[in-house]
């Protein structure tokens, strides 16, 4: 799962926001599924050689978790996934700051998405163990135009 982190840090135990939703361990499941090699940095403003001048660069993911002893997210961390800025609260608190869809889009984001990403990632076996599942088609039906290709 990508998403985009802020640079923002959001204010632990105020509760200020939408909505919050509740969870165990939905910090450790964002943590298994999100993925941090390919997800979005923030900006920040860099100095020119000449010391004239900024100009913005993104972040990399290890500027980002500078001073952290692992790449993980934590309480404090925001980021945006499918229009919608999410907040950490605590490790088992996901708070919805602003939403396109509605307040209660965290609950639908953590009950559909993140709950199916992790059984994927652990391998359940509805999931077919963390693969795809895909039928083999073994014979071609006979009634095939020509300029199909298989």
């Amino acid at each position: 799962m990508k998403v985009t982190f802020l640079a923002d840090k959001y204010r632990v135990g105020t509760d200020r926001g939408l909505y919050a939703h509740e969870k165990e361990g939905i910090l450790d499941d964002l943590n298994l599924v999100i993925d941090l090699e390919n997800s979005v940095y923030p900006e920040k403003w860099v100095e020119t050689e000449d010391g004239k001048a900024y100009h913005k660069t993104e972040q990399t993911m290890d500027e980002f978790f500078e001073g952290r002893t692992e790449k993980k997210l934590e309480p404090g961390d925001m980021f945006v996934y499918d229009g919608q800025v999410l907040a950490i609260d605590r490790p088992d608190r996901l708070i919805v700051c602003l939403s396109e869809s509605g307040a209660l889009s965290v609950v639908r984001f953590v009950e559909e998405i993140l709950s199916a990403e992790v059984r994927m990632q652990k391998g359940d076996p509805e999931f077919g163990e963390g693969e795809i599942m895909m039928k083999e088609i073994e014979t071609l039906p006979a009634d095939l135009p020509d300029d199909i290709t298989p």
